[in-house]
């Protein structure tokens, strides 16, 4: 392990001595196309402010006019992280060939250091340069008040200016949230990092196995160099492992009944139908609602603040309009259903308009 230690950092160094005359990096903090308000400076720090914002895409006024020189884009002090996605995405124009579009995600972390992919460095002309951030709603959870992130800066960067050491480090600090596609904490988007982990220990073990055989020490200097490899590998895992814990605390703080800001909004909404139908009639147990609309998150999550009911969900309009009508039924029309309740409507599903309690963009509440 001596010897692997001081063949990298020999190796560093000569790498860095045979640098001459290093490229300034390419300061992009202050080069966005926003709108005014989105974007602003406090205490050192530039904040987004990403409020009723679920996809934000940012032109960028200045990029390298040489590309293959600048082979890292860096996000130093990044605030927020863990609740987006950030991508660098731009138009290629190859000399003789269609344009092609870009797009590389960058590293969710404090300190995020990005290698930019070989399709980059090998373009002759880049345009439409654009960071692109997308919420992260993973497992269907974000808080209302998760609307800032930020950064101290932003900076394309030559090879020199950035260390074989930082880039790995913060590629295997990075925060990998869970999601849909995977439960498990890192995904193929996210596993090159580790795979050169991987590849380091792997070369590390097959060297102490070696040496081991030459110079036959005790086994235990075999068996303690073998915790040591395993305890690397652990590293990043126990890393985000706690970042997960701490993540899922701040969005169920104080015991909150919402799962996001959406579970928020239909939380309200039920409260709002429930007001309506007792002021139409005295609902109870056996007041039956029906929701329309399909079988997906908003549907089953207003079908759970409606349960002091008997809810259920129709996916199909047919089965509703077979439905016999009762004087204790009511049916929830969600998009795209509630444009049966429009006035205008013509289809045979439009009868009883007139037994329509509320009509909005968001849903039809009407009185079977």
């Amino acid at each position: 392990m001596s010897l692997l230690t001081a063949f990298i950092v020999t190796r560093q160094q000569s790498v860095q001595s045979d640098l001459s005359q290093p490229l300034s990096p390419i300061n992009v903090t202050t080069s966005f196309e926003v709108l005014p308000g989105l974007y602003y400076q406090s205490n050192g720090l530039f904040h987004l402010d990403l409020s009723g914002i679920n996809h934000l895409s940012l032109p960028l006024k200045k990029w390298p006019l040489t590309p293959s020189q600048y082979a890292y884009l860096v996000i130093k002090d990044f605030h927020g992280y863990q609740r987006v996605h950030l991508y660098l995405t731009a138009e290629i124009e190859s000399e003789g060939q269609a344009t092609t579009s870009y797009r590389q995600k960058l590293v969710n972390n404090a300190n995020s250091i990005n290698t930019l992919d070989s399709v980059w460095l090998k373009t002759e002309n880049l345009s439409d340069v654009r960071l692109v951030i997308e919420k992260n709603d993973a497992l269907g959870f974000s808080q209302s008040t998760d609307n800032q992130i930020g950064w101290s800066s932003i900076q394309f960067m030559s090879d020199d200016m950035v260390s074989s050491t930082q880039q790995i480090t913060a590629g295997l600090l990075s925060f990998n949230p869970l999601s849909y596609a995977s439960i498990n904490i890192y995904n193929l988007d996210n596993n090159a990092s580790f795979q050169k982990l991987l590849t380091v220990i792997a070369v590390s073990l097959f060297i102490m196995v070696v040496l081991y055989l030459m110079l036959k020490p005790k086994a235990g200097h075999l068996m303690a160099g073998v915790v040591l490899l395993w305890l690397l590998a652990s590293i990043p895992y126990g890393f985000n492992f706690i970042h997960q814990s701490q993540f899922n605390e701040q969005r169920f703080a104080e015991n909150s009944p919402f799962l996001n800001q959406t579970d928020r909004l239909l939380f309200a909404m039920a409260d709002e139908i429930q007001n309506m139908i007792g002021q139409h009639a005295t609902p109870t147990k056996e007041t039956k609602i029906m929701i329309m609309g399909g079988d997906d998150f908003s549907k089953k999550r207003l079908n759970f603040h409606l349960l002091n009911h008997n809810t259920g969900i129709i996916g199909d309009i047919e089965s509703w309009q077979q439905r016999p009508a009762e004087s204790d039924s009511y049916a929830i029309l969600l998009p795209p259903f509630n444009e049966l309740c429009d006035t205008e409507a013509t289809t045979p599903a439009t009868n009883s308009i007139e037994n329509r309690l509320k009509n909005t963009t968001r849903y039809c509440l009407k009185h079977r």
